[in-house]
């Protein structure tokens, strides 16, 4: 058991940890981690047992099969691909995370009913009343979080995040010594499909599976960069042709694929511009630097920049990030407080293709868009991790400045040039189809 909290620990600090100054170090941050970790303990337990462990009872754990499809109990970007990708069909569904309660299963079950998807054929399995944590075990806990936070603040000056960092950390920990429990005494699959892996709770069960000689295969709900899904699984299903490249040029999947997307006729709109964000994404590195600074000053931009071009027309529009809902009530009421002084518009249009000109932060909606048949401009302010999409993306379309998007929007009016420069971008991103479960069931042998 304890080996198993070990192996996933090396993932904890990169799952849910934030780079600080050295100097917050010295200001007494290894102190309040420490009360940090252990708030977390003993909240993430109290969590636990009440809202999980007491709350599981509908969905049997007696049951046999060979092939699962591990999924967080939430509709999400993390979860609809596969929650979609089942669909009518008979499939043994493993719910797992801190929603995984017989009231959490029913709500998601009610809400896929409303988004016409048909789980009437799903074999459900709630795996959060599966197995069981000792005291003893929660508290070892504490030790292999705080040993990991010491050595870090040593060497590099680094502190995880607050109080409420650590209680999630805790409790993913918690479900992981769970899972791990509950493996040793159930009939693991042949092969399992994770819509989302490379933190604690899915990785110990990914873990277990493949101990048993299982094939496990991680489904990306989005771009990768780099191995921030910590390579956990025997296989990795990939959204587009560069981020199979690199995913085998950084190793530890024994096979990554995907499946080639045809090239759509180039669709130009005329209804206005488009602002894709998600700077203002709890999750973010930029965000937890910046805070929503960050998406506040790329609003700016683009309003100035809509101002100065000659080529628009319609209003602005801006959608930020699902995860928008997620932030601080008084984080959203500022952002939308400073939108409407703007005079920038919600979307609440998701044809993308009636839009004029569309600007995006670095995300996989850069993916969904050229399977439209847009070619988006990138805002490339902030630096992009080493293996991003984005550090490939032609530089005729990465923007910094208002000056800038002024100059690439009212080039991108011009039809002929954006027949050039569409392919250019095809060609260096590769976008990817949606798996059939017959494809995926290959790549798993």
């Amino acid at each position: 058991m304890i080996k198993g909290s070990q192996y996933i620990n090396q993932g904890l600090h990169e799952a849910f940890g934030l780079e600080l100054k050295k100097s917050q170090f010295k200001r007494g941050g290894l102190f309040l981690s420490l009360w940090g970790c252990l708030v977390g303990v003993v909240c993430s337990f109290i969590f636990y047992e009440l809202k999980i462990r007491r709350c599981c009872n509908l969905y049997s754990l007696s049951f046999k099969s060979d092939c699962w499809y591990v999924i967080y109990t939430e509709w999400s970007n993390r979860t609809k691909h596969v929650l979609k990708l089942l669909d009518g069909c008979r499939s043994t569904v493993v719910f797992v995370g801190k929603c995984a309660t017989d009231p959490g299963i029913k709500d998601l079950l009610e809400k896929l009913n409303e988004e016409s998807v048909d789980t009437s054929g799903w074999n459900v399995v709630n795996a959060g009343g599966a197995g069981n944590v000792s005291y003893i075990e929660m508290f070892a806990l504490y030790r292999y979080v705080v040993v990991g936070l010491i050595q870090d603040c040593i060497s590099e000056g680094r502190v995880l995040a607050g109080t409420k960092s650590y209680i999630g950390l805790q409790l993913r920990m918690i479900l992981a010594l769970k899972y791990l429990d509950w493996s040793m005494d159930c009939d693991l699959p042949k092969t399992a499909f994770f819509g989302h892996t490379g933190v604690a709770d899915t990785g110990a069960l990914d873990y277990a599976i493949r101990s048993a000689s299982g094939e496990t295969t991680h489904y990306f709900h989005g771009i990768s960069h780099g191995h921030n899904f910590w390579a956990l699984s025997s296989h990795a299903y990939c959204v587009c042709k560069y981020d199979v490249e690199t995913t085998k040029q950084l190793g530890g999947y024994k096979s990554a694929s995907y499946l080639p997307h045809k090239m759509p006729a180039v669709c130009l709109g005329s209804r206005g511009w488009l602002l894709i964000t998600n700077y203002a994404h709890p999750s973010s590195d930029i965000y937890q630097e910046y805070g929503i600074e960050a998406e506040l000053s790329l609003l700016a931009r683009a309003k100035e920049a809509f101002e100065l071009s000659d080529s628009r027309r319609g209003q602005l529009f801006w959608q930020p990030h699902p995860a928008f809902k997620m932030l601080k009530k008084s984080d959203q009421d500022r952002l939308l407080k400073i939108a409407k002084k703007l005079d920038i518009r919600l979307s609440r249009n998701n044809k993308y293709q009636d839009y004029q000109f569309v600007l995006t932060t670095p995300s996989t909606v850069i993916i969904d868009l050229l399977k439209l048949g847009i070619l988006p401009c990138l805002d490339d302010f902030y630096s992009t991790p080493q293996f991003h999409i984005a550090t490939q993306y032609p530089e005729e379309l990465k923007i910094k400045t208002s000056s800038q998007i002024v100059v690439v929007a009212d080039k991108l009016a011009d039809d002929d040039l954006v027949a050039v420069l569409f392919p250019k971008a095809w060609d260096v991103i590769g976008p990817g189809c949606n798996p059939s479960l017959e494809h995926l069931t290959k790549i798993s042998q």
